[in-house]
């Protein structure tokens, strides 16, 4: 009885598609081992009791038990991590960061991100009243700024730092009558202050007739 039971688990082994089966396995495992030597190389393996330990504390490791958990998560990661997009925005994060170490800027910029002071104060920043009113006015500021003639930008620059300086340093004495004032014409510097305020007050009235008041008549009209 046991030879006639173990004759039939054979034929049910041996059906055709389980012979071809097998033979596409026999064929796979004759080019790995003659074109790369794989089956030796498994062999040596598995021959080694310390290697073959490593390998079953790995497979058997809380982490790779977990990872077999989150199989899912790691093939959508796999996968989204091989999209032609994120591998060109990795690929230009890699060149920002190579052109950061050969400049010697990576350590000063990871030394700022590490700082918590300097990231506070960035943060405060970014969610201050300025910055919120620049974003939203950011296309107008944009737009004026076109207006400017950068070619005067060195003397936009003098004004406000004499301005500045003026208010720092010097004592601000009021003026209380008229005699004040005629004195203080008296005064080269004053004398040429007020020649360069006429002249800007001069650019400011034909800005303001040209731009301003022709257009409000226009639309009285």
């Amino acid at each position: 009885m046991a030879v006639v039971s173990e004759t039939l688990d054979l034929e049910r082994v041996l059906t055709e598609d389980n012979l071809l089966t097998l033979s596409r396995v026999m064929d796979i495992l004759r080019v790995a081992n003659n074109k790369y030597g794989l089956l030796d190389v498994v062999n040596g393996i598995l021959e080694d009791e310390e290697t073959v330990a490593k390998l079953v504390n790995t497979l058997t490791s809380d982490k790779v038990l977990g990872l077999s958990d989150r199989l899912d998560n790691v093939i959508d990661l796999v996968d989204y991590l091989t999209r032609e997009d994120t591998v060109l925005a990795l690929k230009d994060v890699l060149d920002l960061v190579k052109t950061l170490r050969s400049t010697g800027l990576l350590d000063p910029v990871k030394g700022m991100l590490s700082d918590d002071d300097f990231m506070s104060a960035i943060g405060n920043l970014v969610s201050s009243d300025f910055v919120m009113n620049f974003l939203v006015n950011f296309k107008q500021i944009v737009d004026d700024l076109g207006k400017l003639d950068w070619t005067n930008f060195k003397y936009y620059t003098l004004l406000v730092n004499e301005t500045g300086e003026a208010i720092k340093t010097r004592e601000i004495k009021p003026i209380k009558s008229v005699f004040d004032m005629l004195k203080l014409f008296k005064d080269p510097e004053v004398q040429i202050g007020l020649g360069v305020a006429v002249a800007v007050l001069k650019h400011i009235g034909k800005y303001h007739m040209k731009h301003v008041s022709g257009n409000s008549q226009a639309d009285q009209k």
